[in-house]
């Protein structure tokens, strides 16, 4: 319920008889309702009709008062609606907030007023609690290896020592001026397996033929396999290849 309180002048009036009418709720008073004012309550468009206030005085006995507006005996002031304005029944009433105030709780009652209402207190924020880190875990450090070796690469090569043809001394490079006939000649082919093509068979075996060695003379691997001490000579060694281990 709102009572809306028009006064005639700027002086505030009496109210009590409202307030032990039980009018409670809330009520809104407004100054400058005279003729000539703001908004004057004497155009007809306002109110039908207006009760009948009188101010109080300071010195008066406030016990001796009366209902204003029932005992007067002093009529009411029967403005009236003019009809032009009965579009704004049931619209607010155009009010001016510089001159007016309101009583929010306004009216007589037995009960106390509610306690004010407390806004809940939010719980408070706890950090999220994060787990340690574990360390980085570093990988294993792996001991370098070396590469493996490879055997040497057992070439296949000619014997460098001299050989007898009808009694002279020859050499592997008096086999490659004509290899295709002299490759042929008896135990050529093992002693010159390089020139004559045959590594696959001879690159590891031992000469057919008897060789001439600077110091010994005329010998044959056969010799050498009784002497082993021979092969420490380097044309032994590639003349009596499996003998002295040429390709171990």
């Amino acid at each position: 319920f709102i009572l809306t309180i028009l006064y005639r002048s700027n002086v505030c009036r009496w109210i009590r008889d409202h307030w032990f009418r039980q009018y409670n709720g809330r009520v809104r008073c407004c100054c400058g309702w005279f003729e000539g004012g703001t908004q004057p309550i004497y155009s007809g468009r306002i109110a039908n009709r207006c009760d009948y206030r009188r101010q109080v005085a300071k010195g008066e006995n406030l016990n001796q008062c009366r209902d204003a507006n029932e005992g007067h005996g002093m009529g009411f002031d029967n403005v009236g609606c003019d009809r032009q304005y009965e579009g704004q029944i049931g619209s607010p009433i155009p009010e001016d907030d510089s001159v007016c105030w309101e009583i929010n709780r306004f009216g007589y009652s037995e009960r106390p007023p509610p306690p004010p209402v407390t806004p809940p207190t939010p719980p408070p924020v706890t950090n999220p609690v994060t787990s340690p880190t574990p360390p980085p875990v570093n990988p294993p450090v792996e001991t370098p290896t070396d590469p493996p070796v490879r055997p040497p690469v057992v070439r296949c090569t000619d014997s460098i020592s001299p050989f007898y043809i009808r009694g002279k001394r020859k050499k592997c490079n008096w086999v490659r001026k004509k290899k295709g006939a002299r490759c042929e000649l008896e135990g050529m082919e093992s002693h010159c397996p390089k020139s004559c093509g045959e590594c696959r068979f001879y690159k590891c075996k031992d000469s057919d033929l008897v060789i001439h060695v600077r110091g010994e003379g005329r010998i044959t691997c056969d010799d050498v396999m009784e002497e082993p001490g021979l092969c420490d000579i380097k044309a032994v060694k590639k003349t009596c290849r499996e003998t002295c281990g040429y390709c171990d």
